[in-house]
This record gives structure tokens, C-alpha cells and sequence, in this order.
């Protein structure tokens, strides 16, 4: 495993661990240890994160929030990541082609960065709140990458939005769109949304349903 994720890694486990005596130091020879037993760093993380709660002892946001009024983006290695977003119903910008470090160099405003480099969450402005950034396993799945994001900014799931496009979506009678679904789909589900921005057709069948059992436990009910 390359030294920027380790580093992500530690950054993760170091916060994870800040309520124990010397919690950063603790964290950095798990990741070392980690290493040097050939050990998922993913699963390391989620081991201690669940130690943590059960203990009753946080994770505590890294940031404060206002939920209604959040904005994420994504830079250029996270795409998927925004489309899932989209889904679980928020905002989230894609910034195709740029880096976190370029994003981190624009003045900061609402929105929160979610970035793979682990170079721009150890940044002091971080530190100090005067940029909000998480940092984001990029070989993790969409569906992973966004239980991480729900769980650190404790978020509950919403209407999903447009997973294409970001908009919200608007329920219609099936009739209106009967042209527009593939028959075996029909013939089993009666409930159908479409993109106000976009105008593109959504049904939440069993992909969704998935996606909901797949985050049930990792998000604020």
C-alpha cells in the first residue's frame, strides 16, 4: 500500500483515537504494524471505529456542519463517490480533471472537500478549521466511500437526487412514463420518479434496495 493512503489511514485512526493518552502515536504503529503483517488497512479502520463507539466514546464530526444548507465536491479521483452522493439525497459537485490540492488552493467557502490525497487533509488549515476536507480511500467502493462520508459528518440518507445530474426528483403516475420502462420492470413495481433537471427515469428497485441494506447501521437513523 502506497505511503499517501498509510498516511490517510493514519490521519483517519489518529482521530479516531484522539480521546486516548498519546491516541496519534497509538495510531500511527497500528499502520505500521498493519504493514508489516500484510493487513487491510480498511478493516483496521473499521475495527477500531467500532471499538470506539462501543465505548461510547465518539467519533465526534471533524467539523461542524450546517446539513441543510451542505455542499460537497469531489475532486477529479471520486467520481463515483458523487454520483452516490447524489443518491443518498445531497449536493455533491464532481470536479472532473482536478485534484484535491488544486481544490485546496481556492478560497475557502461552504463547501466540504472530499479528496483521495492525504497531502490536503494534513495541512494546518485543516487543522484549524479554515478548510473543511475529508480524506477518502480511493480503492474503496462508491458504496464504502459514502458510508465514510455519512458516518463522519453523522448524515442520515434523504430523497435521493439525480445520481447523473444532482437534481431533485419528482414522483409520476406510472402511466405517464409507461413508454419509458422496460416491461419486467412494470410488471412488478408501480413507483416512478423523474429528474427535475434532467428529465432522466427512476425506480427504486432491488439496486436500491441493496444500496439501503448495504449502509442500514452506518448512517444517523
Amino acid at each position: 500500500m502506497g505511503s499517501g493512503m498509510s498516511e490517510g489511514y493514519r490521519q483517519r485512526l489518529a482521530r479516531l483515537l484522539a480521546g486516548e493518552a498519546r491516541g496519534a502515536a497509538l495510531a500511527r504503529r497500528l499502520v505500521s504494524r498493519a504493514g508489516c503483517r500484510g493487513l487491510d488497512l480498511w478493516t483496521l479502520h473499521r475495527q477500531v471505529r467500532e471499538r470506539v463507539e462501543r465505548r461510547g466514546e465518539g467519533p465526534h464530526p471533524p467539523f461542524a456542519i450546517d446539513a441543510a444548507a451542505l455542499e460537497l465536491v469531489c475532486d477529479g479521483s471520486l467520481g463515483g463517490l458523487a454520483r452516490w452522493l447524489r443518491g443518498a439525497g445531497y449536493p455533491a459537485r464532481f470536479a472532473r480533471g482536478r485534484s484535491g490540492r488544486s481544490l485546496a488552493a481556492e478560497p475557502a467557502g461552504s463547501e466540504v472537500l472530499l479528496t483521495s490525497d492525504s497531502r490536503v487533509t494534513a495541512r494546518s488549515a485543516v487543522r484549524r478549521g479554515e478548510l473543511r476536507a475529508l480524506w477518502i480511500p480511493v480503492d474503496l467502493h462508491p458504496a464504502d466511500q459514502l458510508g465514510l462520508v455519512l458516518e463522519d459528518l453523522r448524515l442520515p440518507l434523504r430523497e435521493p437526487r439525480c445520481m447523473r445530474c444532482g437534481g431533485e426528483q419528482r414522483a409520476v403516475a406510472k402511466a405517464e412514463v409507461a413508454h419509458r420502462i422496460p416491461p419486467r420492470t412494470a410488471r412488478w413495481l408501480d413507483d416512478y420518479f423523474v429528474c427535475r433537471g434532467c428529465d432522466w427515469l427512476y425506480w427504486r428497485g432491488t439496486h436500491w434496495r441493496r444500496i439501503e441494506a448495504r449502509l442500514a447501521g452506518r448512517v444517523v437513523p
